[in-house]
Parts: C-alpha cells; structure tokens; sequence
C-alpha cells in the first residue's frame, strides 16, 4: 500500500510540474448564403418560313433573337454560363448552327446593348461579373438554320440549353 502512495504521489508532482505536453488551436468554420439562381421568362429562336434552299441567320442583338430571363442571382458574384445545342432531327431535316456571339444585357429591351461583352458559346462558358446590378439578367442567342436539301415539315426539336452556376 505503501508503494502505490508513494507511486501516486510521484506522477501527481508529474503533473503540476510538466510543462505543456500537448498544444490546441481552433479554426472558424464559415459558409455565405447567396440567392438561388431562378429563371423567367425566355423567348424561342424563331427563324420563320423557309423555302427549301434557303439560309437564314438571326443575329444575338436582333429583336428576334431567343434569350434567356435570370431572375434571381446574387449581385456582387460572377456568373458561369455555358451554352448547349442540338441540331434538328429527322431524316430531311434542316441544319441549325448557333451564332459564335452571344450577348447579354441588365436591361429588359427588346435587344442587348452592343457594348456588352460577348459571352462564350458552344458549352465553352463564359463569366459574367454582376457588380451591383439589381436588374434581371438576359442572355441572347442567335444561330442560322441552313434549309438545303430539306424535307418540307415544321421542325422544332432543336434544343438550346443555358446552365448557369456562380463561380
């Protein structure tokens, strides 16, 4: 019993005179909530009655261009936004190619501002820094439909997706 007290006794000293054996330091955990990013409106890529050998092209900053409406997003972020396209289907059908310029604009008119930056096209992106802005957000598409050697019909199967995250 003696020897245990003894033993005791020794690492309790041990203890009230060692020097730091172990050090802790805490790190913040921290996370920003932004708005969710919501659509509104859009207007299709119309291209109208062609005959069969025609070509007609719609240019982004044209009144008839198609566009997307972003109705909520957080300002003062970048938006990433990448384009996809398919092509009509069907064994006649016409060929449809996007235009290589899209544009965007903060203002509700009928066509963007030609002094907007251009925006990437064909899936390749593109950022679009928000500022301050508090205005919805569109995104203009334009594209040429090629109607040679095309069956006579209404085509309407090509698809023009825009993904938009923040970066």
């Amino acid at each position: 019993m003696k020897t245990l007290k003894t033993l005791l006794s020794v690492f309790a000293i041990a203890a009230v005179f060692s020097t730091g054996t172990y050090a802790q330091q805490n790190i913040n955990a921290t996370a920003t909530v932004v708005d969710a990013i919501a659509f509104g409106t859009h207007q299709d890529l119309a291209f109208g009655t062609l005959a069969s050998g025609d070509t007609k092209t719609i240019s982004a900053d044209s009144s008839s261009a198609g566009y997307f409406e972003i109705t909520s997003y957080a300002q003062s972020n970048t938006i990433v936004a990448g384009l996809s396209y398919t092509d009509f289907t069907g064994g006649s059908a016409p060929s449809f190619t996007e235009s290589s310029t899209v544009k965007y604009s903060f203002s509700a008119s009928a066509a963007p501002n030609n002094s907007n930056p251009t925006l990437g096209s064909d899936a390749t992106g593109g950022n679009i820094a928000t500022n301050t802005e508090t205005d919805n957000l569109y995104i203009y598409i334009g594209g040429s439909v090629d109607a040679t050697g095309a069956s006579a019909g209404t085509y309407t199967d090509a698809q023009i997706t825009l993904t938009v995250e923040y970066l």
